[in-house]
């Protein structure tokens, strides 16, 4: 972890109490709280993933300019849990939604959300306008086992999505071709290579078509789970947060230049 001295004054500079990114941090976390604990009944595994991970590591809770929570779970697991939810509810107070294409139709991201819809949000990039759910929410990537080249290829599929989602002036259009690319590209033709790789791999990542770099997990460096503090409350990690995290970031206890930082969404 950062020199106390150090974390303080970033977090008096990024994100003090009572500042509205510190509210929406609390509200992330009051959402992972509720996964937490239906995951831990259900016995379905997850562990904190990127960036809430990297938190947890160096600052012992949220990185202090981000505002969003990252966690990690295989195919196999979010399907159980995307069952038991739908069954069963999140059998919390708040006011949660699972947020798949399934529920949420114009929703065509690559992994899911757990959005408390009693506190909306926007998404500085404008791809949330035809969401139907659009509270604070945490991020699920569910993993499958594939290999660097073959996501590395489909990660352009990704960025292919944000780049027609951010289309303004073109409403109907674009949601016609977002249902047409999802339906062609992303079921057909990345989902049966990715049920392919998946029998034939050993190395979990994202859900291949996400746009973002891949970045294997190593089932030797995530199993089996344990625990470790995030904002004063006990969580799930992989085995070897330290090899995770080397291979997301590299040198990953190196600060950013924090004048170049980018929000995820509108505060």
């Amino acid at each position: 972890m950062i020199d106390f001295q150090l974390q303080q004054q970033l977090r008096s500079e990024f994100n003090p109490d009572g500042s509205r990114l510190r509210n929406v941090q609390m509200k992330a976390l009051e959402i992972l709280l509720a996964v937490d604990k239906i995951c831990r009944k259900y016995g379905i595994r997850y562990w904190l993933g990127s960036g809430t991970l990297l938190g947890a590591v160096r600052h012992g809770g949220f990185i202090p300019w981000d505002d969003d929570l990252d966690i990690d779970m295989t195919e196999t697991d979010f399907k159980k849990f995307e069952s038991i939810v739908s069954k069963r509810g999140f059998e919390s107070d708040l006011n949660l939604v699972l947020q798949t294409h399934k529920t949420d139709p114009e929703y065509y991201a690559m992994h899911a959300k757990v959005r408390n819809e009693d506190f909306p949000i926007e998404d500085i990039f404008g791809i949330d306008v035809d969401y139907k759910y659009r509270g604070v929410f945490i991020d699920i990537f569910h993993l499958r086992k594939s290999s660097y080249a073959l996501n590395r290829f489909f990660s352009y599929s990704g960025k292919i999505f944000d780049k027609i989602s951010t289309m303004r002036g073109w409403n109907e259009g674009r949601r016609v071709l977002l249902k047409v690319y999802h339906g062609l590209i992303n079921e057909c033709l990345i989902g049966c290579i990715a049920r392919i790789a998946d029998k034939k791999c050993s190395v979990y990542y994202e859900w291949m078509g996400s746009r973002w770099k891949p970045a294997p997990r190593k089932p030797v460096d995530l199993f089996p789970l344990k625990e470790m503090s995030f904002e004063g409350h006990r969580f799930f990690v992989p085995a070897n947060p330290d090899a995770y995290l080397k291979g997301m970031y590299g040198d990953y206890m190196k600060l950013p230049n924090l004048d170049k930082l980018r929000k995820h969404t509108l505060l």
